[in-house]
């Protein structure tokens, strides 16, 4: 199997948070299921964490393989984060979903690198790209830095990224967080050539989440 980890992110029971558009549960959950099953088509592994609860039944098991389902019910949150469960921005719950799922990786999967993609988004020759990424990167972003559909890095310091917000963060959204931890993390390096940006990404077409819009490319 690949050496890289990508972790899809899915909501398919939608909770109360803003900027929602597609909030029909089935045409989620057809929306996810045509993403992953073409990921499982790859040679990555592929961790689909689902915050909603949702197990996606429809899907078999296979050993490039993780499902994670959970609702906030029977998962417990660190208490200086707990304000995440109540929040109203999504990307907090995005934040949490793919802390749970770092900290819940298959124990005989041996990777190097880890990609956080939006579950909806299917990326063609994606193990082209990785492939053309330097070993001295330590992180990944996709081309506009301000948004978050895809990001991640180096097992060996993804984890600075993946890190929870705090209540004094809660008007922030992902974007801004995530951007924000780069710029710091590259300001505390010595060597400010750390961050490998993607070139635009063809992606196959599909309705973003938040709005009525096509996705061609992330």
């Amino acid at each position: 199997m690949n050496d890289s980890i990508i972790i899809l992110t899915t909501t398919v029971n939608i909770f109360n948070v803003r900027k929602i558009y597609q909030i029909s549960r089935d045409e989620r959950v057809e929306t996810y299921i045509s993403s992953i099953l073409k990921w499982l088509k790859t040679d990555f592994k592929i961790i689909v964490v689902d915050n909603s609860g949702y197990t996606f039944p429809e899907i078999e098991n296979s050993d490039n393989l993780c499902k994670i389902s959970y609702t906030y019910n029977n998962v417990s949150i660190p208490e200086k984060h707990a304000f995440i469960a109540d929040s109203g921005e999504k990307g907090h719950h995005e934040m949490f979903a793919i802390y749970h799922a770092y900290n819940n990786i298959p124990t005989s999967w041996n990777y190097k690198n880890i990609f956080k993609l939006t579950g909806r988004y299917y990326i063609p020759d994606f193990k082209t790209h990785i492939e053309k990424i330097p070993d001295s990167y330590h992180y990944y972003i996709q081309s506009n830095e301000s948004m978050c559909e895809l990001y991640g890095g180096h097992k060996d310091y993804v984890h600075n990224l993946i890190i929870l917000p705090f209540i004094s963060q809660r008007h922030n959204i992902l974007e801004t967080l995530k951007k924000n931890r780069i710029e710091e993390l590259v300001n505390n390096s010595k060597n400010k050539n750390i961050v490998y940006k993607f070139p635009k990404l063809i992606v196959d077409p599909v309705i973003k989440g938040s709005r009525n819009t096509i996705m061609t490319k992330i």
